[in-house]
């Protein structure tokens, strides 16, 4: 037997499977008729219709069958627990007969309900086995077919030695009687080949003579019981029993002798099934041995492959991790400097205009950075004492593996995506700038609110203190202030609406444009001293020598355009030709106030239509950080590169990672 013809053999054969299929079909009956070939089975048997041999072809077929069903149940039994719970339905007399040798393929079932169908009308008996681990059994659900009725049927192997630990009778005929059956595997007798074959063809040829020796024991046996009823009828006759009993013994004779050579073929062919099983076992044993001697020199090598090529895997990580690591130190400290150097920049510009950034504290960042510098010491210094043998169990090695392998492969891993870090930078010096911008659009707009609210309130304050006399009255000036106090009010309400959110990103030259028209259209031409300081700083600090664009003409033109396109009646209106004079010219005045007026009610109701009751300066979101998400990538970095240590668990220090 070769190794492939092993593990060959470990597996069901076609001729097996289809062994099993007549078995589980119409051949169970003459298969286990094999163990015990007696006369009266035989004969009760066909006259009940059963299908059983009846030449050498079929003898051979059902012998290759019970050897082939014996084959698969020890092939698929192997290395599995027989079923704790199994049970059998038949009768009293027939579960008697299980009280020494079993002389069949033993029929149970995992199923009580279905056990019980198959007991015997007013006689049932229900058998509950204890099998020995070491007994052959084959479980058939996975051979029925779609018409199979699955009735979870377990068959357990000839061969065994049964005993009875326990028997109870009920009182009424049509209870179940109980037995308690323990099944041992018996020791199979090991026969030549030579004497196998020679004993094979003797019953296949003797199989004819058996069958008519059958007969005739059958048929003698009755001879003599007949003879025993004429010796019993003759009774007084003295010369005709002795006839009688002179006839009786030669009868007796020839039963003997047919009865002999049935008893003969009976135990041969038993011998012949037993050694052909035994034969199997010692195949099947055989073909497993080469198999798990294979299988243990092929883990041998796996084992060997897989030492020698740990060994090479952390050479070269080993090798390895000093640029890799050192890449990654350097990536996290120019990143961290530049990131904090811009922030401390951009605070401190922030600061110069009166605007708080309000950016994230670097203090974590420095505790993770700091963490993530020790680990690698940690790291490298476990290196440094780790030695690798060639000659290194494969134990050891995987050991260090385990270890060092997660460390190491962190390590190269975060330091290919630390390279990542400097679009971290642009994307943390867009969105410094964008939020500055925004707050000192913010900051811009609250400082020209206060010039109009205060240039306003003082208007109408003085407006409110001045006293018209009746000739004032009588020439409208009286409906002129009260016209005048109400533009003052509109405008006083205007200033105090809703900073208008800038249409997308505010730009330093429209903010400038913003300061000079609310210096020329509300203050007289004149700009308050936060005014006139925000102008000056960001003239300085964003204004481009090169090209001009902050001058003073160009902020101008830039003011005219703004002006032209939001345009309003009473702002730069032309002057008013007319000859009227005292109230005439009044009532013109008037008729102006009451055009603007509108304009800003109308102004102001569009403002409160569309809800514009919002801060344009969009509030502080870490999650769109790119400083908190530089955070959130160190802390993943440590996650990775956190070697196991004494002082605390790799859970405490996750958790301590927490509140970074």
């Amino acid at each position: 037997m070769d190794l492939q013809e092993a593990y060959a053999m470990e597996q069901l054969t076609k001729q097996e499977r289809t062994s099993i299929n007549r078995y589980l079909g119409f051949s169970h009956t003459s298969i286990n008729l094999l163990i015990n070939f007696d006369p009266k089975i035989y004969e009760s048997l066909s006259n009940t219709g059963w299908l059983l041999p009846e030449n050498s072809k079929d003898i051979e077929r059902n012998i290759e069958d019970f050897v082939n069903i014996y084959s698969a149940m020890y092939k698929e039994s192997r290395n599995r627990i027989t079923p704790s719970f199994l049970v059998r339905g038949t009768s009293n007399k027939r579960a008697q007969e299980l009280n020494g040798s079993v002389k069949q393929f033993l029929s149970t079932s995992a199923d009580e309900s279905i056990a019980k169908t198959f007991t015997e009308y007013g006689d049932g008996a229900l058998i509950y086995f204890s099998v020995d681990t070491n007994v052959p059994f084959l479980d058939t659900a996975p051979f029925l077919n779609e018409y199979s009725k699955n009735e979870h049927e377990i068959i357990l192997s000839p061969f065994c030695e049964s005993k009875i630990t326990r028997e109870t009778h009920p009182n009424t005929p049509y209870s179940f009687s109980t037995y308690d059956v323990t099944i041992k595997k018996a020791p199979l007798t090991e026969i030549n080949p030579e004497e196998l074959k020679a004993l094979k063809d003797e019953i296949l040829k003797g199989f004819s003579t058996n069958l008519k020796d059958m007969k005739e024991v059958l048929y003698l046996e009755g001879r003599l019981a007949s003879l025993d009823r004429a010796y019993e009828q003759a009774n007084g006759d003295s010369q005709e029993q002795a006839d009688i009993l002179e006839t009786k013994q030669l009868t007796k004779i020839r039963y003997d002798s047919y009865m002999a050579n049935t008893i003969d073929y009976k135990t041969k062919l038993q011998r012949l099934l037993e050694g052909l099983c035994r034969e199997k076992e010692l195949e099947i044993d055989k073909a497993r041995e080469m198999v798990n001697q294979d299988r243990k020199e092929q883990k041998e090598k796996e084992a060997e492959e897989k030492r020698k090529n740990t060994i090479s895997s952390l050479s070269q990580k080993f090798s390895e991790y000093p640029s890799t690591s050192t890449k990654l130190q350097n990536n996290i400290e120019t990143t961290y400097n530049n990131l904090i150097n811009f922030q401390n920049d951009m605070n401190a510009l922030a600061e110069k205009f009166g605007i708080n950034l309000d950016t994230e504290s670097p203090v974590f960042i420095k505790e993770l950075v700091d963490i993530i510098n020790k680990n690698i010491q940690s790291i490298s210094q476990k290196v440094s004492k780790t030695t690798l043998k060639d000659d290194s169990s494969l134990d050891d090695v995987m050991e260090i593996s385990s270890k060092l392998t997660p460390l190491l492969d962190g390590i190269a891993y975060e330091a290919e995506t630390s390279s990542t870090f400097p679009s971290l930078e642009a994307s943390y010096r867009e969105q410094l700038g964008s939020s500055f911008k925004l707050k000192l659009y913010d900051r811009v707009g609250q400082v020209l609110q206060n010039a109009r609210l205060k240039k306003y309130s003082q208007e109408k304050a003085e407006l409110q203190g001045k006293k018209i006399g009746f000739i004032g009255k009588l020439l409208g000036k009286e409906d002129l202030r009260q016209e005048q106090l109400k533009n003052l009010d509109l405008k006083i309400q205007l200033a105090r609406s809703p900073i208008p959110a800038p249409q997308g990103e505010p730009h330093i030259r429209e903010m400038l444009a913003d300061m000079y028209i609310c210096a020329n259209q509300d203050l007289g031409g004149n700009y308050t001293p936060e005014m006139q300081s925000l102008n000056d700083n960001m003239v300085m600090y964003f204004g481009n020598g090169n090209n001009g664009k902050f001058t003073k003409e160009y902020i101008q033109e830039i003011a005219r355009q703004k002006m032209s396109r939001e345009a309003r009646p009473g702002s730069n209106l032309p002057t008013i030709k007319s000859k009227s004079k005292g109230f005439g010219k009044g009532k013109a005045k008037i008729q102006t106030l009451r055009q603007e007026n509108s304009f800003i009610a109308q102004k102001l109701s569009s403002i409160r239509r569309n809800n514009a009751n919002v801060s344009p300066v969009e509030k502080y979101n870490p999650e769109k950080d790119a400083f908190a998400i530089f955070r959130k990538k160190l802390k993943s970095i440590i996650a990775h590169i956190t070697p196991d240590n004494d002082d605390h668990s790799r859970e405490e220090f996750e958790f301590t990672l927490e509140d970074l």
